[in-house]
């Protein structure tokens, strides 16, 4: 191909539609190839659509046969990088707001074409498609590569609701709230609540895997269509939900071509060296044939390469399944057809292999080795054999189960995890229960996370031995990474502790000790509805030490679920157990909740001091440097906010001069603010190179919210200072920190100093928007005020204000009033980044 022949095509679209036609291929043959709709081809050729270039070079260079002319497929990689570079719709905010949680697979998918064509226009033309077919027909992966290529056509996003890791119906709704991020602020997640949040977005929700929560999954679908109309839902069930609207489509299993074609390509990952033939491609024909079609069985049965030949295979799934068929092969469904290929995979197992199987059942969502070791091992007598199963046996019978692709191993945030595909899974735990080991296996799983949860806590609440100490610093971050990965274990965990003949005690701890661990991540409503339920395991006139803990702790998750009244029974019922049983550690910490309530929701620095006051004497009369320290800084804060400077820098010198060396996040935050009084009586450069250097020391250890406040003040710094650039900078990175973590009564600082940046640069209208969107989310949080910076930002708003007529005021101000708490993040960054 001439240079000169491609030289004149100068946009990308041009490029691709000349490129397709060299190919001989349709707009819907190309869509299929590369995952896209017809329509989203039409308009990337028509360069209304900017392409995303790693995508490009991914699947379109292969898909238009471009190996062999690189000039072709480099000139076309330029020409996207051209149009994504300068598309103007290109969201600023992407990687902020995603609107997909659909993540990349890391196997190829095989064949489907007509299937995916047809979904897709399923998905398009009705608003609620249920995918069905026996397990392991492949109904998840055929539903997400089929809306991979429709993310275009739901402007709110495509949102995946994984299912399968949930042993308790009433989870249903809690996994679509933590996936869609409803607002911190509601006191329980309803469907209404669902449903006032979802009336006015056009998404598309993929309830996968509904079979063992059906009847939750159909009330809640029928429900939220019923009240949102812009809304969409792709179900997969190995049964209908007979909702009415509903339109079934049965996945089909793979014809021969397609189960030959995937059965060569895992096979070749078993064994690289693996040759396709004219003669083996028949034999690869028939064994899928004889597993139905069903991806999952076709990829077990290649999976057995590693240890027999491919004719040795045919041989035996034919004599395999005579055994189970009984001769009648055509009349099993495909679901026992699926159950006779595990139980063969099931009965080439050990003894031991057989006992570790059926027991990792008992996870939700995947484990580590150790997690296996730990619940697993224990020396029974298996009524099926005389074999025992013990802690140093456990790992090389994992990873026997794993070469024989009954068990999956995944790296997760640097750690090997192992987890079952969810029809095994069943298999197993089907088997677990007949055994009669389940309930002793969920109690064994119940306590080993409720170990897990309190050997890896930070070092604060380890040495006390108390879910309440108060702890600064990196270490709480560190721990919540290390717990994210196992949620689902731990929500497991709670339920059959709670409402299964699980230990009732390992429920209520449980979730004590976890109340830290979802505060980390803004998980305020799924911690209050946990503790609300173990304070119900104990009797209202009960003392006991326990209680009082459970009752602090639901003082923090009511404030910050909006129950504000319930915060304050809370906090009254807490001070008075603690202070009937003299119970003086846990009324500190009771003392220290409260008093942030009238700190910062009714701002009565007066009684608040008052309260920490007396925190600071208990902790004198224990000889608890650390809360003594902690104490100390808050007199300070609350000095500070009185405009007390001297008596603020006096506490936050004492809060210095008790805190031990070693307890360097108490320092830190000290140091922070002893800072911030020098910015507040004039000395910006002192103030600053402090506020710089805890910057420095937050970032290294990860304290987030330490490095978010910091980055939030040197913003204030910067914009009185006239530093308008580093004054954006520092308040967008502020706020982006803060964003996954939902901790909107921290947002409003960022977001009301981007309104006062927006002023000062001139943008009066945009800057009015903000700061009623930061003053609506203020108000909905509760909050008594902003920081020590609230007048300063008035300032830089009534000049704003000064620049617009009176109606443009009003209109900028309603907008801002109007915005949702996710829109007005999106403004903010909109607008100033």
């Amino acid at each position: 191909m001439s240079n000169s022949t491609t030289d004149v095509i100068t946009t990308f679209g041009a490029m691709l539609r000349f490129l397709r036609r060299q190919a001989r291929l349709t707009q819907q043959e190309l869509g299929i190839a590369v995952g896209y709709s017809e329509s989203y081809i039409t308009r990337l050729e028509s360069d209304t659509r900017a392409p995303v270039p790693s995508m490009v070079e991914a699947r379109f260079v292969d898909a238009l046969s471009l190996h062999n002319e690189p000039q072709l497929a480099d000139r076309l990689i330029a020409l996207a990088k051209a149009a994504h570079s300068t598309d103007p719709s290109h969201p600023r905010v992407a990687k902020v707001m995603p609107h997909t949680n659909l993540r990349p697979h890391l196997t190829r998918f095989i064949g489907r074409g007509r299937e995916l064509m047809e979904v897709r226009r399923l998905v398009t033309s009705h608003r609620l498609i249920t995918l069905t077919g026996s397990g392991g027909v492949g109904k998840t992966r055929l539903s997400q590569e089929a809306v991979e290529g429709l993310l275009d056509h739901f402007a709110d996003g495509v949102w995946l609701i994984e299912l399968a890791p949930l042993n308790d119906p009433a989870l249903v709704i809690r996994a679509l709230a933590t996936v869609l991020k409803l607002p911190n602020q509601m006191a329980t997640v309803s469907v209404d609540a669902l449903s006032v949040h979802l009336a006015s977005k056009h998404e598309l929700l993929i309830f996968d895997n509904c079979e063992h929560v059906i009847q939750v999954c159909a009330e809640l679908v029928e429900a939220l269509l019923l009240a949102c109309p812009q809304l969409s839902v792709l179900a997969t069930s190995r049964e209908a939900l007979h909702v009415p609207g509903e339109t079934t489509w049965c996945v089909p299993s793979l014809d021969s071509g397609e189960s030959a074609g995937l059965f060569a390509d895992r096979a070749l990952a078993v064994r690289p060296e693996f040759a396709i033939t004219s003669q083996n491609e028949a034999v690869m024909a028939a064994i899928g044939q004889r597993l139905d079609g069903i991806p999952l069985a076709i990829e077990l049965a290649a999976s057995r390469l590693n240890g027999m030949s491919l004719e040795q295979l045919a041989a035996r799934l034919d004599d395999r399944f005579q055994l189970l068929s009984g001769g009648m092969r055509t009349a099993l469904p495909r679901h026992q057809t699926l159950r006779a290929l595990i139980d063969w995979s099931h009965n080439l197992l050990t003894d031991q292999e057989r006992v570790l199987f059926r027991r990792l059942a008992v996870f939700a969502g995947g484990w580590t080795a150790a997690a296996a070791e730990r619940v697993c091992a224990f020396g029974r007598t298996d009524p099926h054999s005389r074999a025992e199963l013990y802690a140093p046996n456990v790992l090389p019978l994992l990873l026997n189960l794993v070469a024989k692709s009954l068990v999956l191993v995944e790296e997760h945030n640097g750690a090997t995890r192992y987890k079952m595909l969810e029809t095994i899974r069943e298999y197993a735990l089907e088997t677990l229960t007949a055994c009669g080991e389940l309930d002793e296996l969920r109690n064994a799983h119940a306590r080993y996370f409720l170990d897990l949860v309190k050997s890896t806590a930070p070092r604060a609440m380890r040495e006390s031995g108390s879910p309440l100490q108060f702890v600064l610093g990196a270490e709480s971050d560190v721990w919540g990474k290390q717990l994210l990965s196992d949620n689902d274990n731990l929500r497991s965990a709670l339920a059959w502790s709670f409402r299964g003949a699980g230990e009732r005690g390992i429920g209520i701890h449980l979730a004590l000790w976890l109340s830290g661990f979802w505060s980390i991540y803004g998980a305020y409503l799924e911690a209050a509805e946990w503790l609300v339920v173990a304070l119900a395991q104990l009797d209202d006139s009960s003392n006991s030490e326990t209680r009082a803990q459970l009752l602090i702790a639901l003082i923090e998750t009511a404030n910050l679920t909006g129950q504000y009244r319930r915060a304050d029974v809370y906090g009254e019922q807490a001070l008075a157990v603690c202070r009937r049983t003299n119970q003086r550690f846990n009324l500190m910490r009771a003392l220290q909740m409260c008093a942030g309530d009238w700190m910062h929701r009714h701002g009565d620095y007066a009684q608040a001091q008052c309260l920490v006051e007396e925190w600071l004497a208990i902790a004198r009369e224990l000889g608890d440097v650390r809360h003594e320290g902690v104490a100390q800084f808050w007199l300070g804060i609350i000095a500070m906010n009185l405009r007390d400077f001297d008596r603020a820098l006096h506490h936050h010198a004492e809060s210095l001069r008790v805190t031990p060396v070693d307890e360097v996040g108490t320092r830190r935050v000290a140091e922070f603010y002893q800072a911030v009084v020098w910015w507040l009586m004039g000395d910006e450069a002192r103030a600053l190179a402090q506020c710089e250097s805890s910057l420095a020391h937050f970032r290294e250890t990860g304290f987030v919210l330490g490095t978010a406040t910091a980055l939030h003040t040197i913003g204030d710094i910067a914009l009185f200072r006239g530093d308008l650039e580093r004054a954006r900078d520092s308040y967008i990175e502020s706020l982006r920190l803060q964003y996954p973590r939902n901790t909107r009564q921290r947002m409003v600082w960022p977001l009301a100093g981007l309104a006062a940046f927006l002023a000062d640069a001139r943008r009066p209208a945009a800057a009015l928007t903000l700061w009623e969107a930061a003053n609506t989310l203020r108000a909905s949080v509760a909050s008594s005020d902003y920081t020590m910076s609230h007048a300063g930002y008035v300032c830089h708003i009534d000049s704003a204000r000064g620049a617009l007529c009176p109606s443009d005021c009003e209109s900028a101000e309603r907008l801002g009033k109007s915005m949702g708490f996710d829109q007005m993040v999106a403004y903010a960054l909109a607008e100033c980044g």
